[in-house]
């Protein structure tokens, strides 16, 4: 004998679960909402996604969520980017972007991946990983950029954009600490001077004990202070002052100034 079913609460299963997914790709497509990112890598703002270059861009929202310090944390976020201190000095990265960076710091050496601050050309790397302070956006770009960057850009370029002064006053003060010791402060405090001339100051100091600690009463057999290889001292200042000239043309001024000292490793014979 053959077995008849009733049909309605098949039906109504089905119903059910076609409301029950319309309704979660409805929220999925709320969630998954981009927010548009617009970056100066061609010289002009424009959008990240009409940008034919390969591109990482981290505005200051995703640095501070990737726990980002100084540069080189940047290299385990970028594809084909790998970023470490130099052994001798931690506060000069070494960058390469596709295999191509060079290991050389010395000043009669141009290094492979160009740096720029504010579009304006870091010739040596030397400080260039200190703590990430007042930066509004970085762009990483990938591959040879000799087309608008010229020279020294055959690995890629890296771009640095502070944060601009505005029109509202503003005061930002952060402490960090962690193992070895290690206490860092980040000062930030933005004036409106008038109505079209706007300054603001930015000041970071960290500092960190070694992993080693020199043997004896003190000092060295130097007869120099007793000191741990691995210390570290970082201390930057920025003062940046935007002048409001007319309707389409500013004036900006920066002044930046950084002290970092390392004691690197060495061998006491």
């Amino acid at each position: 004998m053959m077995k008849m079913f009733n049909k309605k609460p098949i039906a109504m299963l089905i119903a059910s679960t076609s409301l029950l997914a319309g309704a979660a790709q409805a929220q999925t497509e709320t969630v998954l909402a981009l927010e548009e990112v617009v970056v100066t890598a061609q010289k002009r703002s424009e959008s990240l996604q009409d940008t034919p270059i390969a591109i990482s861009a981290f505005n200051s929202t995703a640095l501070e969520n990737l726990g980002v310090t100084d540069v080189t944390d940047l290299g385990s976020s970028i594809p084909s980017v790998t970023m470490a201190p130099f052994p001798s000095s931690t506060s000069t990265p070494v960058i390469y972007i596709r295999g191509i960076g060079t290991t050389d710091i010395q000043t009669t050496k141009d290094g492979a991946v160009g740096m720029y601050i504010d579009g304006v050309y870091v010739g040596r790397a030397n400080g260039m990983a200190s703590d990430v302070a007042d930066i509004e956006r970085i762009e990483v770009l990938r591959g040879p950029q000799g087309t608008l960057y010229g020279r020294n850009t055959t690995g890629g370029a890296i771009n640095f954009i502070t944060e601009k002064p505005h029109e509202e006053f503003a005061l930002t003060q952060t402490f960090n600490a962690a193992n070895y010791d290690s206490f860092g402060s980040k000062t930030s405090i933005n004036v409106p001077l008038t109505d079209d001339l706007f300054a603001k100051f930015s000041y970071m100091t960290s500092q960190k004990d070694g992993w080693i600690e020199s043997e004896g009463d003190g000092v060295t057999s130097d007869n120099e202070p007793s000191i741990g290889w691995g210390d570290e001292d970082k201390e930057a200042a920025n003062l940046s002052v935007r002048w409001h000239m007319t309707d389409t043309l500013t004036a900006r001024r920066i002044i930046r100034m950084w002290r970092s000292m390392t004691v690197a490793m060495k061998k006491q014979i």
